[in-house]
Parts: structure tokens; sequence; C-alpha cells
């Protein structure tokens, strides 16, 4: 239970701000400004693992915005020293018909797959996600990007394709590969692409996501790391810029 959630200073999630629709030319405009009340937020979950398949059944009720709920399932399974992975997730929610009309919003639905595995001193992710409308504007997280599939470091915030609530049909695949030196040093590299539709006369947009990740485990405590994201979306209309997008972050983590 949380209590006092949503607030107007919160700023976490897309649910907080005005109401916005996407013109022709692929542009925002604010379309209403809704004073929010802050609310409380009522969850229960049942989490089982019974080794080699794991599930997580997730619901979830925020007084006078929606009702939600989750599920996650996964499979293990191993030859030799390879093991591998598969998981799947399916996310919905159900708006009170208030926020749909502030909003110009509908129910949301989210599914992803993702095959993991590792070989040796390789280690590997593929899969597909897809989410959100056209012509409506859906949330599939309240706050950041939760823990659902979403391999990105950029793409999961850019516009149309906004986990935390935007409009656009979005459908992405994803691919990485890394490799560990040593038991300390992993070098690794990610894609994610796909596309971002909207109804008639919106410009789709396709977009591509490039990653390059290093770590370095100095000891148990102490790790390194950092990554270089580059995205870029292509918007399919002459008379559209297209957009790209560079973002790095370095870090040092020391555990106690």
């Amino acid at each position: 239970w949380f209590d006092a959630f949503n607030g107007l200073d919160d700023g976490d999630t897309s649910l907080t701000n005005p109401a916005t629709s996407k013109q022709a030319d692929g542009s925002i405009k604010e379309t209403a400004s809704v004073t929010l009340a802050k609310s409380s937020l009522y969850g229960a979950a049942v989490l089982g693992d019974f080794d080699p398949f794991a599930f997580q059944i997730w619901a979830a009720y925020s007084n006078n915005w929606a009702f939600l709920y989750a599920v996650d399932a996964s499979y293990k399974f191993a030859f030799n020293d390879m093991n591998f992975k598969i998981q799947a997730q399916y996310l919905g929610n159900s708006l009170d018909s208030d926020k749909e009309r502030d909003f110009n919003a509908d129910n949301g639905n989210f599914y992803a797959a993702k095959f993991s595995g590792q070989i040796s001193a390789f280690d590997f992710q593929a899969g597909v996600i897809g989410y959100g409308e056209k012509d409506k504007n859906t949330v599939v997280t309240l706050e950041d990007t939760g823990k659902v599939i979403a391999p990105g470091q950029q793409i999961f915030y850019s516009a149309g394709s906004d986990l935390r609530g935007d409009m656009g049909e979005n459908f992405f695949y994803f691919a990485g590969l890394g490799y560990t030196f040593a038991e300390t040093l992993r070098v690794g590299f990610d894609y994610i692409g796909g596309k971002t539709e909207y109804a008639a006369g919106i410009s789709d947009t396709d977009k591509n996501e490039y990653i390059a990740r290093v770590s370095y485990k100095y000891s148990p405590k102490l790790t390194f790391s950092g990554f270089y994201s580059y995205l870029t979306e292509d918007m399919n209309k002459a008379n559209i810029d297209d957009r790209d997008d560079q973002f790095i972050r370095l870090e040092a983590l020391y555990k106690f």
C-alpha cells in the first residue's frame, strides 16, 4: 500500500502530465490541463519458483485511476555448460472512464518475450516487445520502466514509445551479445529496432538504438560499469526532420 501516490510534484509517471495530442506534422500539442489529486495504490502478488519454472502474478488498484495486472513466467534449461532461459510477460490495465475522457486514453496492453542464455564466456539475449495504440494514450508502467522486459536505455522514453504514458502503437525487436574475460571484464553490444505507428495523417517513426556496454568487477564489493547509447528516429514524412540522440553513463558501485 502506497499513500499519497501521484502527487502533483511527483513527476515520475506521465499520468501526471497534461493531456496531449500529436499533430499531422508529428509535433505534440497540449490539449488539456488536468488537476490531479493524490491517490493510494494497493497491490498484491503471488510469486512461485518451482525450478526450472518460475512465475509472478500481480494485481493493483489506484483509487480513482485504474486497475492494473501483470503476469511474468520463465523457464530455464541447460545442456552441459550452456544455460538458457525463456521469459514472457503480459501487463494490462483498465482505466476509470473519466481518465479515459480527460486524457484521450484507453486501456493498456503490453506483451514481451525474451530468449537468453550463457555459453561459456558468451552471453546473449533476443526478443520482441509490443504495446500502445495508434490514436489513444496508453500507460504500461507507473514509474520509470518498472521491471518489464525493456533492454534499451532511451527508446522506451522516446516520443510515442514512453512506457509511462504515450500515444503510439509500438513493436520492437532486440538482440544483445556479450563476452566476459577472466570472469571480471565484460564487454557487450545491444540493438533495439522497430516502429511507432500513429493514426492516419501522422508520420510513423522508425527507431533504432545501439548500445555498447562495459563492466569491470574489481572486487566482490566494487564494480565499475558504463554504456554508450545512440538512438535514431527516422520520420516517414518528407517535411519532418529525423532525430538522433546520444547518452553516456559511467558508474562505480560499492556494496557493503
